[in-house]
């Protein structure tokens, strides 16, 4: 978030007022993703309720006039679950360089949710039923790898017992 910041005020200007409309820009795409992921699943109605909802919920309402990194991850989070929804209806494999970029950016700010979406993106590629089980192995191993390999260089692995002294030794390694 501290790097989004920069860049709008390295771009814009210090002017908080440019982080607020981001946040407000960030909210209004958040409650069109959740639309999209309703819809897909649910179907129109569904989706159109959804979508209303979470353009009214406060968290992409009212937090969104902040400054706060919170709308930005409900953003990251939201587009994460609509690229995973995408590959598990289409089963594109492109689709993983943009996962495991949402899930990066969903890192940055949350590294313990991130924690959890390591085991889950996966986990959720094997439970569901439109790709065929060799594929579905194959997908959730490139998967769970990439997102283990990043959730170790973020150093969210901590979060899976792993000593946070092992994991900035080896964050300050590669710096």
């Amino acid at each position: 978030y501290v790097y989004s910041e920069a860049a709008v005020y390295f771009v814009l200007g210090h002017d908080p007022l440019m982080m607020k409309l981001l946040n407000c820009f960030l909210g209004a795409l958040t409650a069109g993703l959740v639309f999209l992921i309703a819809r897909r699943l649910f179907g129109h109605p569904a989706g159109a309720f959804a979508g209303i909802a979470a353009a009214v919920f406060p968290s992409t309402f009212l937090w969104s006039l902040m400054s706060l990194k919170d709308t930005m991850f409900i953003f990251a989070a939201a587009l994460l679950l609509w690229l995973i929804t995408l590959l598990l209806i289409t089963g594109r494999w492109l689709l993983i360089i943009p996962i495991l970029a949402a899930f990066a950016l969903v890192g940055g700010l949350r590294t313990y949710v991130q924690a959890m979406f390591t085991l889950l993106i996966p986990a959720t590629v094997l439970l569901q039923s439109r790709v065929r089980l060799p594929r579905k192995w194959a997908l959730s191993a490139v998967l769970l790898t990439g997102c283990w390999a990043l959730l170790w260089v973020s150093g969210g692995v901590q979060w899976f017992g792993v000593p946070v002294d092992q994991v900035n030794r080896m964050r300050y390694c590669m710096a």
